[in-house]
């Protein structure tokens, strides 16, 4: 199975940060939601998610598409995401050794995966992410489609932001 447990070398600060959000199994969020229903419009994708990558599990702060409310982290697509700190982009998860022998290629049928993570401002912790899901794989992603992909993500950290500095009021 895909191993990345490998846990990032700020997992403490980061699952501090996590818990600070108050934002783990909370109802939805229609300024979330509005979000994911957008972006997987945009892409014409039949996923996307706001997830929160907690010590075991990836929580789906906001979810289009998808049943499920949590997957294992050690599973999931989003804690490599964490684990580079960066947005990855897989155009094929079968043949792509990070997700090639992933419950969400071979179960889920995922094919293509977007993830971007989630760093509120004024932090350096990663604590998840946004993503976009195919069940086809994609060839390419267009430079106007990143960017709003990008555009997006960064209201979602500052809706996060927000909710930090709200708990710690």
């Amino acid at each position: 199975l895909m191993t990345p447990s490998l846990k990032p070398h700020d997992e403490e600060q980061r699952l501090k940060l996590l818990r600070q959000t108050e934002l783990l199994d909370t109802p939805p969020e229609a300024h979330y939601d509005n979000m994911t229903h957008i972006l997987a419009q945009a892409f014409e994708a039949p996923i996307c998610l706001v997830t929160l990558v907690d010590a075991e599990r990836v929580w789906f702060k906001s979810k289009f598409g998808m049943e499920a409310c949590e997957i294992p982290r050690d599973t999931s697509c989003c804690a490599h995401v964490v684990n580079a700190r960066q947005p990855i982009v897989c155009h094929d998860t079968t043949t792509d050794s990070r997700f090639n022998d992933s419950p969400c290629t071979l179960e889920a049928g995922f094919r293509f995966y977007m993830g971007h993570p989630i760093i509120p401002p004024g932090t350096r912790h990663v604590i998840g992410t946004v993503c976009v899901i195919d069940t086809k794989p994609r060839k390419s992603v267009p430079q106007e489609m990143q960017d709003l992909f990008h555009q997006m993500v960064s209201v979602v950290n500052g809706m996060v932001s927000m909710t930090i500095n709200l708990a710690q009021k």
